[in-house]
């Protein structure tokens, strides 16, 4: 991809009118942030604009990045918590959580759409999303694409493996046949190779 003309873009992101400028929303677990930080850097090194969506406490995180690459920008939007899901102070990073806290943190994030919603339709004045990546676990950014008639990419830190697993077993709903044998073999016939795993090592999630 050709690099835009010079003097078009400031720092921080800031992008001319026309230009690509693609909104990056990670979910924030070291899992799933460092991947997307890492796509950003592709996708700066290719000439777009990125700005990314984080909250405060996560914000120190970009640093590096934001550095290293002066049109990638940052949208940072207070944490959103919402007692009796999340407690003031929880943190805002899955890092500084208690697992028994992490999908009422996942819920709590989908707060950030109204803010996020209302950034983005600031920036139809001059900075203009051309594209939204979003992490998968955040599918409360569904409804923005659409809204800002823009491309959304979903974005997954998974393996190829993983995703493919995911998808299949979530289309298929396969059941035990014997309800309490935990060895017995679901098998996965339209990935390559046909792989084929006991009940207890399918995602938690599912099971």
């Amino acid at each position: 991809m050709a690099a835009p003309p010079q003097g078009k873009r400031a720092s921080n992101g800031r992008c001319g009118d026309g230009e690509p400028h693609v909104l990056l929303v990670p979910y924030p677990a070291q899992g799933h942030l460092l991947p997307l930080l890492d796509l950003a850097a592709l996708l700066a090194a290719r000439g777009l604009a990125v700005t990314i969506v984080v909250t405060p406490g996560n914000a120190q995180l970009l640093a590096p990045l934001v550095a290293a690459c002066p049109s990638v920008g940052v949208a940072a939007l207070p944490f959103p918590f919402a007692p009796p899901l999340l407690p003031p102070g929880s943190g805002e990073n899955t890092k500084d959580l208690p697992r028994h806290l992490f999908r009422p943190f996942m819920v709590s994030l989908a707060a950030l759409r109204a803010p996020l919603f209302a950034w983005c339709n600031a920036q139809q004045r001059g900075r203009r999303i051309t594209a939204i990546v979003s992490d998968f676990f955040t599918g409360w950014t569904q409804p923005l694409p659409a809204e800002f008639g823009v491309p959304h990419v979903t974005f997954s830190p998974s393996c190829a493996l993983h995703l493919a697993m995911s998808h299949a077993l979530w289309r298929h709903l396969p059941r035990r046949r014997r309800p309490d044998d935990a060895e017995e073999a679901v098998t996965f016939p339209e990935i390559p190779g046909s792989p084929s795993f006991p009940w207890r090592q399918l995602s938690g999630l599912f099971r």
